[in-house]
């Protein structure tokens, strides 16, 4: 007599096999996806780019260092109900939930580049040469696509910051340096000649 179905030491093994596959699988599929939502705020950033220069071609002026307007750059607000036209504010980040508990998702701030010879307290030489670095401010910021848990202010773990330039160049940075320092965040990235 010939028997019908699986037997369970049959459906076991079967099973086994389909947990063993998974396990290996599902690491890729993990990392596929934070691979994904990284690349969607690489894009996101490259738009809010675009944003700024568009709003520079059209309104940009008179070029030189010092508040937004006087650098031809959109105004910076964080309320959107008070924005002017053009403004830019914060924006969902594709990386996840914000990992900075007073400002949500990626945002636009201007930070200045120095370079080491430069003394910060000494205001007319770092005026002077930021005028002439100006193409290396970091504009856009995005410090959500550092591992979840990371502490932002911690000195010991690693955080992950999105940039770009305001010559269009893409910055992505890995560093134990706290972030709120943006300028000794981004300038360890720009020394490096680091983008992506």
């Amino acid at each position: 007599m010939k028997r019908a179905g699986f037997t369970v030491v049959e459906l076991l093994a079967s099973l086994a096999m389909v947990a063993v596959i998974s396990a290996v699988l599902l690491p890729s599929v993990s990392a596929g996806r934070a691979s994904a939502k990284l690349a969607a705020a690489k894009e996101k950033i490259h738009d809010r780019y675009l944003a700024y220069a568009i709003y520079t071609l059209n309104w940009g002026e008179p070029g030189y260092y010092g508040e937004p307007a006087t650098m031809g750059m959109p105004p910076v607000l964080a309320d959107p109900r008070n924005q002017p036209l053009g403004a830019l504010d914060s924006w969902e980040s594709p990386c996840g939930n914000s990992l900075d508990p007073i400002q949500e998702g990626g945002y636009v701030r201007y930070v200045g580049y120095l370079t080491e010879k430069q003394d910060p307290n000494a205001h007319g030489q770092l005026l002077e040469d930021l005028v002439a670095r100006q193409q290396n401010f970091v504009a856009i910021n995005d410090f959500n696509c550092s591992a979840p848990g990371t502490v932002l202010i911690s000195n010991i773990q690693p955080k992950r910051g999105l940039g770009a330039t305001l010559e269009g160049r893409l910055l992505d940075h890995t560093s134990t340096q706290r972030f709120y320092d943006q300028q000794g965040w981004w300038n360890t990235a720009l020394d490096k000649g680091e983008n992506k």
